[in-house]
């Protein structure tokens, strides 16, 4: 059975989350790697304290798919197709053969640094529900008109939307989407404002960045985040990782075109489990499941049961 690696964006992050892997020589020897390239102990990195920095979220969230990944290959081989949410589109370029692993934590330590830079305090990112796409455009237009500028960040579903801009003009816009029918609203753990115009700087720098590092074009097909588009090209990986910053992630159009290519299996690789839920809701068919919250050790086991 053709099988998708998803790989999750920032949300789900919690202390501790790289300290499970120590059993597994797979994945402890990736986070020796890391390291070893980092010059930090991997406590110093996803404890309580540091999981307050920007940067440190995407680091820990990166290593964690990094080792899992180690351990699912182990088991149960390479996917057919491969996507990642917002920071996490460094590990499906990772898994998907493109970008090595020690350019991939090169470029997300780099991101972190310079999107927490950018935007230190006062500003983070919140979901909408129940609301289309049409009348989030319509409204974050309307709050920019009141020089509360708000901007549409992730296309997760039909009526699951997230937006960014400053705290106070989000929850400005939580109002005027509770007025126009949004049944839930709410801040989310993310203390920069992703996937907007906010970040056009930072994917410039970035682009610099990876520009200068030595891609492969993919040896599994990676979903692009800002066209959500089927793309094997290093060139379309590349100019994908830099603009999806500061573009809106399209997720659900890019589930879309998997779904309609024919996949049924997908195995979210993170600490939470919303990418998985988002394919339950909104994918009768499609068989999925977090590793985050299954276990790393189970997927195993739940595949087989699917193919018997």
């Amino acid at each position: 059975m053709k099988k998708v690696f998803l790989f999750s964006g920032q949300g789900g992050q919690f202390p501790g989350m790289l300290q499970g892997f120590s059993k597994d020589s797979d994945a402890a020897e990736i986070l020796q790697q890391a390291e070893d390239l980092l010059h930090r102990k991997t406590e110093s990195i996803d404890s309580k304290e540091a999981l307050q920095s920007n940067q440190n979220v995407q680091l820990s969230l990166f290593l964690y798919e990094a080792a899992a990944l180690s351990i699912l290959r182990a088991m149960i081989g390479k996917p057919d197709f491969t996507a990642g949410h917002s920071i996490g589109a460094f590990s499906a370029a990772f898994c998907a053969e493109s970008l090595s692993f020690e350019d991939a934590l090169s470029a997300v330590k780099f991101r972190g640094e310079l999107m927490e830079s950018a935007y230190p305090e006062g500003f983070g990112m919140g979901a909408v529900l129940g609301l289309g796409e049409q009348t989030v455009r319509k409204l974050t237009g309307e709050t920019q008109e009141d020089d509360r500028p708000v901007y549409i960040a992730n296309l997760n579903a039909p009526h699951q939307i997230t937006v960014s801009g400053k705290i106070p003009d989000i929850q400005h816009f939580f109002k005027a989407a509770g007025m126009a029918g949004a049944y839930r609203t709410k801040l989310l753990d993310v203390s920069v404002p992703s996937h907007c115009p906010l970040m056009e700087d930072v994917s410039s720098a970035l682009a610099e960045k990876l520009s200068k590092m030595t891609m492969q074009d993919a040896g599994i097909p990676y979903m692009s985040n800002s066209r959500a588009r089927m793309v094997k090209k290093k060139e379309e990986i590349r100019r994908d990782l830099a603009l999806s910053v500061s573009l809106p992630v399209r997720w659900h159009d890019g589930m879309s075109m998997i779904y309609e290519r024919g996949f049924r299996l997908y195995i979210e690789i993170g600490p939470g489990e919303v990418l998985s839920r988002l394919m339950k809701d909104n994918f009768s068919d499609a068989r999925s499941v977090s590793c985050g919250t299954s276990g790393v050790e189970d997927i195993e086991q739940w595949m087989r049961r699917l193919t018997v």
